[in-house]
């Protein structure tokens, strides 16, 4: 399901979890400083009152978008980010990697409402140590927030079941350390035969809406998937930004065309193309972006 990559922390909290001794109380910092991004003012307002109550966690910040979070986090370096998965702005896989380079220290949790499998792995993949479904309780979001500090994985039950499938083991516990997603995840290898388009090293199983690289599937939200298709079924053409997002987002969509480049960008990443030299998803400048053959 990719790498996620373990960062050094600078809080030191127990888990919330834990029936152990009580913690060293000089380990612990004064308050853990908290960055929330979500474009929903209700949902903002509910979140910050939840920080503000709690004595332990400082607001450290506050963003609308995914590109605001990202500047926020560069200044105020918040121990966690709280990331609306469906922001604008590239919403929180942008927001996660962004942080993830502007602020390394900074431990997300993803926020959504969605609780798809494309979704989850995303956001995963992005970086997050949590993930909680809006609606949760002010307590597991706070525990989220807790154990993201220390590096530790926050996933809810039906979470975890929608990573593991239909034939996944599922502990039977309410939540999942991150160190041991990986082991109800397993990737799917190309079924045999399988109809579809192939680039080089990628599998298109338009029918199934599967992508394979190197015989293993990879996870592609539903407007990747879109845009990659859109793009196959057009060999060599050369569609422009305003085209894919008529064909792509449809003909009603309104917003900046630079939503283009940044799910362009994560295709690119999880096809394992270089953008600087890609092989499948080809820039032709001042004009948009093109298939290419795989070689």
């Amino acid at each position: 399901m990719g790498t996620v990559v373990e960062m050094e922390t600078r809080s030191a909290w127990p888990s919330p979890r834990s029936e152990s001794a009580p913690p060293d109380e000089s380990v612990l910092p004064s308050r853990l400083r908290v960055l929330i991004a979500d474009d929903e003012p209700d949902v903002r307002e509910t979140l910050m009152s939840v920080v503000d109550g709690d004595p332990g966690l400082e607001l450290a910040g506050v963003a609308e978008d995914a590109e605001e979070a990202v500047e926020v986090a560069r200044v105020t370096r918040p121990d966690v980010a709280l990331l609306d998965v469906s922001m604008p702005g590239g919403g929180g896989t942008r927001a996660a990697l962004g942080i993830g380079w502007r602020s390394p220290r900074t431990h997300m949790v993803a926020l959504s409402l969605h609780d798809d499998r494309a979704t989850i792995v995303d956001m995963i993949r992005a970086g997050a140590t949590g993930y909680v479904v809006k609606g949760a309780s002010c307590e597991e979001i706070l525990d989220a927030l807790r154990w993201a500090a220390q590096g530790r994985g926050y996933f809810p039950l039906d979470v975890v079941r929608t990573l593991a499938g239909e034939d996944g083991a599922v502990p039977e516990t309410a939540w999942l350390d991150r160190s041991e997603v990986p082991h109800v995840v397993r990737p799917r290898a190309v079924p045999p035969g399988a109809p579809g388009r192939q680039l080089g090293r990628v599998v298109i199983d338009t029918d199934a809406r599967e992508v394979y690289v190197d015989g293993v599937e990879v996870e592609l939200t539903r407007l990747e998937f879109d845009l990659l298709e859109t793009l196959t079924a057009r060999p060599r053409v050369v569609l422009t930004r305003t085209k894919l997002l008529e064909l792509v987002w449809g003909p009603n969509w309104f917003g900046d065309d630079r939503v283009v480049d940044v799910h362009i960008s994560s295709l690119r990443r999880k096809l394992g193309d270089d953008p600087q030299s890609p092989r499948f998803i080809q820039t032709v400048r001042g004009v948009g972006y093109r298939i290419g053959d795989g070689s």
